[in-house]
Parts: C-alpha cells; structure tokens; sequence
C-alpha cells in the first residue's frame, strides 16, 4: 500500500490533465507550421521548376531571391524542430521521473483481492457463530415452553384440590352475567344496524327514484331534440328541393331565351349582310328597322346577362344558407354527442355506486324487513320475492338500453348530416358549372366585340360594335358552347 500512496503522490505532483492542457497548443502550433511548410515547399518546388526553365542570364539574376526562399525555409524547419525536441525532452523527463502505473495498479488489485477473501472469512465465521446462537435460543425455547407446560398442569391439579362446588357455581353465575350482557349488547347493536341499513335503503330508493325521474325527463328532452331536428331537416331538404327545381326552371329558360336570341341575332344579322349587298337597292327606312331590331336583341342579351347575375348571387345565397344550416346541425349533433358522453359517465358512476353498495350477506338480513315494507307501500305480494341487487341490475340494464337508444339516434342524426353535406357540395359544383359558363358565354361575347371592331366594316349599335360581315357564330355553335349536366345531378337538365 505504501507504494500506491507514493505512486498516487508522484502521479498528483505531475498533474497529468493540467500538462495535457498545456501541451495543447504546443501541439496546434506544431501542425499549424507543418501545414506551412508543406505550402512553402510546394512553393519552392514550383519556383525551382520555374528556375530550371529560365535562360543562364535570368538564372543568375534569380538566383539570390530562390536561395533566400530556400534559407527560410530551412531556418523554419530548423526553428520547428527544435521546439518539438524541446516539448518532446520535458514531457519524457517528466514521464521517465514518474513511477509505472501499471505495478501500481497490480498492487492495488491484489490488496483489493486479499481484503476481499478477509471479508469473505469474517462473513462465513459471523454465520455460524448466527447460526450457533439460533440453536442455542431454539433450545431455550424448547425448554421454556415445557417448564409452563409443568406449571400449568401443577395449576391445573392444585385448582382440582380447592373447593370444586363453590368455583363451579362461582364461575355458572359469572356465565349468566356474561351471557346476559352479551345478549343485551347483541339485541343493541341489531337494533342500531337494523336502523342505519333502513335509512341507507331509503336513502337508496329516493336516489334511484331521482335518478329515474331525471333520466325520463332528459329522455323526453332528447326525443323533443330529436323531433325538432327531424322536422328541421325535412324542411331543410323541402326548401333544397325547391330551390333546386326554382333554378333548374330559371336555367331552362334563360337557355331557351339565350337560343332564341342567338338565333335571332344570326337572323339580323344575315339580314344586315343581304342589305350591305344591296345597300343601293333597298330603302333606307329598311336598314333602320333592322338596326332598331338589332338594339332590341342587344337590349335582351343585357337585360339575360342581369338575370344570370341574379341567379347567380341567388344561387350563391342559398349556398350561403345551407352551409349554415349545415353548421346549425353540426353544432347540434355535438351537443348530442355531448349528452350521450354524459350519460355515458354518469352510468359508470351509477356502476360504481352498485359496486360500493351492501354485499350479499347484509342484503340478506335486511331482506324481510324490504319485503314487508314493499307488500305495504305498493300491496303487490307477488313483487315481495324480488330481491335489492336483482332490481338494480335491471334498472342498470334499462338505463343502458337508453343509452344505446340514444346512440342510435345520434348515428341516425350523422348519416342526415353527412347527405345534407353531400347534397350541399352537389349543388355547389352546379354553380360552379353555371359560373364556368357565364364566363365562357362573357368571354365569348367579348370576342365577337373585338372580332367586329378589328373589322373595317363595322356598325356601331348602342355603343357596341357590331361586325357586319358574316363572323358571327351561328345558333348551333352557340347551343353547342353550352355543357349538358350528366345524369349523377339528380335529374338535372342542360345548365348554363
């Protein structure tokens, strides 16, 4: 052991972490300066093969400035390795003084190891020495318990000897007196339990009885709840279902109008190109009729275009409702689902009411005094025979039931919830098609503007300008722009 501590010692004198730390940047300073010489060797040997490409005259004037290149370097290299030797000479006179660790911690193992088996030794030793008291105190007790066994039959034969009549009749008169406190003490607490389970079954009944009237009352509630919702969706859907036929009948006839005037615009217009053929022939009162004709065309497409406005913002308003319609159902069935959460809790409750009532056993003792008292309130003696716990499970039983009613409702209310959400994203895709063709039919128009002003025979008529000349697409073109709805939109015809 000394020569661990002398070891510890000599190794805490160094202070190997505190040299490390030291030695660190000799060792950053040591790389850095190799990195700089690599780059100014790499340096020199470039400058070298571009020495040996010069002429003899350049060389010569070249020749101081590569030497000087070449002394520094070495008086680098040389500065360099003489700090490193000099590093290198402390840290190995610093290790060479201090002690092999090694043979330290070899001896520092084997003292481990020996006071290890001491260790070992003493323990076995203490065992049996435990072991030996153990024995010796089993054996006083042996011997202990068959002394009092002696005494106690010396008692027992000295008390024979005594006046057996008068101890006899001693101990029969302390025997009356103790059955009869007994008995008294029992009777007590008969009357006591009796008393408190009668209050607690009261008690009970009243509970159940409030608990039964309060979930009838949420029962009617939610079948009111569910009425209303029922009626409110049928009216959701009636209006839906108007609406959707008011608008189908609308786009009919705005496609009925828009084909009428498309044809009737052709007509003029043809008619316009005959009179521009015949201009010298015809009567100029003729070409006024036919332009009055043409502003009233006009007049008609401007006065369609409103009403596909006005359609178009009251289709968008009927969306508007029915998406908040929908959010009033969403937010209604959460509130169902909301109360069917708390029913949910408050059957487990009334589980673990169930499970924290009387047990079986003291149910039976107050079985009897139940049935009297159930014959006399509601006079049914056959209803006597039904037991406290068969009861409460059947009303656990119904109030589950009730709750899977309510499930059963809440599901109905989502399926309506998901068609009304269905049906809303339907007639959405119906106004998105309508607004599709509105701007086709815009862009469209917008064409056959500029188509007749980029024309050089062009008629000007209520401030638009018409092309004369036969570009105007003709009826069927016009018909043909105009998308037909498929049979998935529940009966819908062609939309604008």
């Amino acid at each position: 052991m000394a020569e661990v501590q002398e070891a510890l010692q000599k190794w805490g004198e160094i202070n190997l972490a505190q040299r490390l730390a030291e030695y660190g940047p000799v060792g950053l300073e040591i790389e850095k300066t190799k990195k700089q010489s690599l780059e100014s060797r790499k340096k020199l040997v470039e400058e070298t093969k571009a020495f040996k490409k010069l002429e003899d005259a350049d060389k010569v004037a070249q020749l101081e400035g590569l030497l000087k290149a070449y002394q520094g370097e070495i008086d680098a290299v040389t500065k360099r390795a003489k700090m490193a030797e000099s590093n290198f000479l402390q840290f190995y006179q610093l290790l060479y003084e201090a002690p092999d660790p090694a043979d330290t911690l070899r001896a520092a193992q084997s003292a481990l190891k020996s006071q290890e088996a001491m260790s070992q030794q003493q323990a076995s030793a203490d065992t049996g020495r435990v072991r030996e008291l153990t024995e010796k105190l089993r054996a006083a007790e042996l011997k202990c318990t068959k002394m009092q066994k002696e005494l106690k039959d010396m008692e027992d034969e000295f008390k024979t000897v005594k006046n057996q009549e008068v101890k006899v009749r001693q101990l029969e008169g302390r025997l009356a007196e103790v059955t009869t406190y007994h008995t008294e003490l029992l009777e007590k607490e008969i009357h006591q339990r009796d008393e408190h389970w009668a209050k607690a079954i009261e008690q009970l009944k009243g509970e159940q009885e409030g608990e039964v009237v309060r979930l009838r009352s949420q029962i009617a509630e939610q079948e009111r709840m569910k009425t209303y919702m029922e009626s409110e969706v049928e009216e959701a859907e009636r209006q839906l279902l108007q609406a959707k036929q008011r608008h189908e009948e609308d786009l009919m006839n705005k496609q009925s109008e828009l084909d009428t005037v498309a044809a009737e615009l052709e007509r003029k217009t043809q008619d316009l190109e005959t009179l521009k053929a015949q201009q010298s022939q015809q009567d100029q009162s003729k070409v006024e009729s036919v332009m009055h004709s043409l502003n009233a065309a006009q007049h008609r497409i401007k006065t369609l275009e409103a009403d596909l406005d006005n359609t178009r913002a009251e289709l968008y308003s009927t969306h508007e409702k029915s998406r908040q319609r929908e959010a009033d159902l969403l937010r209604q069935l959460e509130d169902i689902s909301g109360v069917v959460r708390k029913r949910d809790e408050e059957l487990v409750q009334v589980r673990d009411e169930l499970q924290r009532r009387p047990t079986v056993g003291e149910v039976s003792e107050l079985r009897q005094k139940l049935r009297n008292a159930e014959v006399v309130e509601h006079g049914d003696i056959d209803g006597a025979s039904t037991d406290l716990e068969r009861r409460l499970l059947e009303k656990q039983k119904q109030l589950e039931g009730q709750l899977s009613s309510f499930r059963v409702k809440c599901h109905s209310q989502e399926d309506t919830i998901s068609h009304l959400t269905q049906e809303s994203r339907s007639f959405q895709e119906r106004v998105d098609d309508l607004q599709q063709l509105v701007t086709s039919l815009e862009n469209q128009l917008s064409q056959a503007q500029a188509q007749g002003a980029a024309e050089p025979s062009t008629a000007t008529l209520g401030g638009i300008n018409l092309n004369l000349t036969p570009h105007t697409p003709p009826a069927s073109s016009v018909a043909a722009s105009l998308p037909v709805a498929g049979p998935a939109g529940d009966g819908d015809k062609a939309a604008l």
